[in-house]
């Protein structure tokens, strides 16, 4: 039977060579189809290709100088194994209906074993217009618009020349770009390398909206119903480092300014504005707006009943007025409405309802001097005010003539 078959072919086969100028390979002696050079038919039997072992899909070989559209099949346990074709500058395997994905969409997949990519240790990149946009590289980082990563320890990086790296946008509830760490890291960190750059960039179109709010030690965010630039919530609300020797941790402009100030020493705070620093201690009778210490202090000191301002440190308070009539301090008592100061300066200006300074010594004992007021001149002129010296009480005390406008029995100047 098989002798007749074979007979049968050969027989169709010259026919067909010598009528159409076509080949029909078959069983049943049937001629070519009219749109065809070459029709195989049969009802039990494939076409086998030639057999190639194709170790570099980007060379030729094993085959010499290949007609483009030559068709092989591939044994190569990497490369292969599948058909492939020669384009001309390489082998391509056949995309096989089932066996690849499709532009209109597959059915029918599991992420358990189907998928995009490789299964060797190579990169898989993504182009558009000829020109990669995005790469999986081998070692799992994401890259786009750069063939490699930033210098940094990171798993995806996105490079831009003048355009935004990264855009995240919402119009419901959610946040536009959500960021967490679960260990001991940063849960968004930005970095700039330009004088006119910043590393994170936080904005708030509203009139009443905050730019950037920030929370620590397990805390609940919070702003200000007017809006902010920066409201921080935790422990600590807002921590400032200035690193270099004459640093400011912190430095805050008022009033739309535009010029900010700071000490050459550096300090952890620098303000400007028309006042620099506004301190209100709120729903507190003993608080204190303002609490300074000095000399490395470990403690601070302040009032029972609460005040504006508290200072402990080698000297209290320092002031200084820079104008030659200027005053160093000004206190004001009784809540009163204007203070007092002398014409051509002082080093400190008292102003109340019965008494404009008011000094007391501790010293109960009856050796040393003990007085309220103690009052000094270049000269070595000197008063104690309102005191003892050991057991004897004075008025005043000290060296230097005696000046009075009161006068005696005999009209002469008591001295």
């Amino acid at each position: 039977m098989k002798t007749n078959i074979t007979i049968l072919t050969a027989v169709a086969l010259l026919v067909a060579f010598s009528l159409n100028a076509q080949v029909a390979i078959n069983t049943d002696g049937a001629a070519p189809h009219s749109s065809t050079m070459l029709d195989i038919q049969s009802g039990s039997m494939g076409m086998s290709f030639p057999n190639l072992n194709i170790a570099d899909m980007s060379t030729a070989a094993p085959v010499s100088s290949p007609k483009t559209g030559l068709i092989a099949y591939n044994t190569n346990g990497t490369t292969g194994p599948g058909l492939v074709m020669w384009t001309g500058s390489r082998w391509v395997t056949f995309e096989l209906q089932g066996t690849c994905w499709s532009l209109t969409g597959n059915a029918g997949t599991s992420v358990l074993t189907n998928f995009l990519g490789t299964t060797d240790y190579n990169s898989l990149a993504f182009r558009t217009d000829d020109t990669e946009r995005m790469q999986i590289r081998a070692d799992g980082v994401v890259t786009v618009n750069t063939a490699s990563a930033f210098s940094f320890s990171t798993l995806f990086s996105m490079a831009s020349g003048s355009n935004t790296a990264i855009d995240g946008y919402t119009s419901g509830s959610g946040d536009a770009i959500w960021a967490y760490n679960n260990g001991t890291g940063s849960g968004l960190y930005g970095r700039a390398n330009n004088a006119v750059a910043f590393g994170v960039w936080a904005n708030n179109d509203n009139t009443s909206g905050t730019g950037l709010i920030a929370s620590g030690n397990n805390q609940s965010g919070t702003y200000l119903t007017a809006g902010s630039g920066i409201s921080g919530a935790g422990g600590d609300g807002i921590y400032g480092l200035g690193r270099d020797w004459d640093g400011t941790g912190i430095i805050g402009v008022g009033n739309d300014g535009d010029s900010i100030f700071t000490l050459v020493g550096g300090t952890g705070g620098s303000f400007t504005g028309a006042s620099g620093i506004y301190a209100k201690v709120d729903d507190n009778s003993t608080g204190t707006g303002v609490i300074g210490v000095g000399y490395n202090v470990s403690t601070a000191s302040t009032t029972t009943t609460g005040s504006g301002g508290a200072f402990t440190g080698y000297q209290g308070v320092y002031g200084k007025g820079i104008s030659s009539n200027g005053t160093g301090v000004i206190g004001l008592g009784s809540n009163g409405t204007g203070y007092y100061t002398y014409a051509n300066g002082s080093g400190v200006a008292g102003t109340g309802y019965n008494i404009g300074i008011y000094g007391v010594s501790t010293n109960t004992t009856n050796s040393g001097t003990a007085f309220g007021g103690y009052f000094y001149n270049a000269s070595n002129a000197y008063a104690y005010v309102g005191g003892k010296n050991n057991a004897t009480r004075y008025k005043i005390l000290g060296a230097g003539s005696v000046s009075t406008i009161v006068k005696g029995v005999d009209d002469q100047l008591l001295t």
